[in-house]
């Protein structure tokens, strides 16, 4: 994790998905992903899945769920790397990769 100094010259850590993983989640990727949310979570038919994943999908990250359905969706696009990446991580900065990726998600599912 990058370490990082203030103002006040205090030394603080702050968390960023790898570039080389970063490529990889990629609007197709985004896409499969929030599908597979659906399937373990169940979703309905009133809203868009883009929609779906922004009201639900910071609500769920973290939890069993998201991690199968990241798996999965690594697995099915062939970058198993990603989520062994993800799996590897510490508690915290795991917490910290879901909350990027679920802005990176948000942002490439709406791309056309």
């Amino acid at each position: 994790m990058p370490k990082y100094k203030n103002d006040n010259a205090e030394t603080y850590y702050a968390y960023s998905i790898p570039e080389e993983k970063k490529k990889l989640i990629t609007k197709q990727f985004a896409d499969e992903f929030i599908r597979q949310l659906i399937l373990v979570f169940g979703g309905d038919d009133s809203q868009s899945q883009a929609d779906w994943f922004k009201e639900s999908g910071a609500h769920i990250t973290g939890t069993r769920g998201w991690g199968i359905a990241l798996n999965k969706t690594a697995e099915s696009l062939g970058c198993p790397e990603l989520y062994e990446y993800y799996n590897q991580l510490e508690w915290y900065d795991s917490d910290e990769f879901d909350g990027k990726l679920y802005d990176l998600v948000c942002e490439r599912s709406t791309k056309d």
